[in-house]
């Protein structure tokens, strides 16, 4: 008979990789099931409280406005393309933008943006 034990968080997400796509119309706390979230906001600017960077390591995330919105985190632990510094912006106020964010265990890094 094998001991049980606890799952770590990276099992944990493997485990809700195929979990579906989520969509919100307000600000938006990411869960640990999230994988892609899409943004129908009606608001010019739509927030996002990411999960935390340390305890998810790896950790991919896509997101898309379906509507002319500005997608920010609520914290400074998004890191752009073009730049190594942290800020909260994710999406500029444009129909359709999309991003896929990953965890480097310290913050989100943008991998790719359209």
């Amino acid at each position: 008979m094998s001991a049980s034990r606890t799952l770590t968080t990276q099992e944990i997400d493997q485990v809700s990789s195929t979990s579906p796509v989520t969509t919100t119309t307000t600000a938006y706390t990411m869960l640990s099931s999230d994988r892609a979230i899409v943004f129908n906001a009606a608001a010019t600017t739509a927030t996002i409280t990411l999960l935390s960077a340390s305890l998810h390591p790896g950790r991919p995330l896509r997101v898309k406005t379906v509507t002319t919105c500005t997608l920010i985190s609520s914290t400074s632990n998004v890191v752009p393309i073009t730049s190594t510094t942290a800020g909260t912006a994710i999406l500029g106020a444009t129909t359709g933008a999309w991003a896929e964010l990953i965890s480097n265990g310290s913050n989100w890094i943008t991998m790719a943006k359209g």
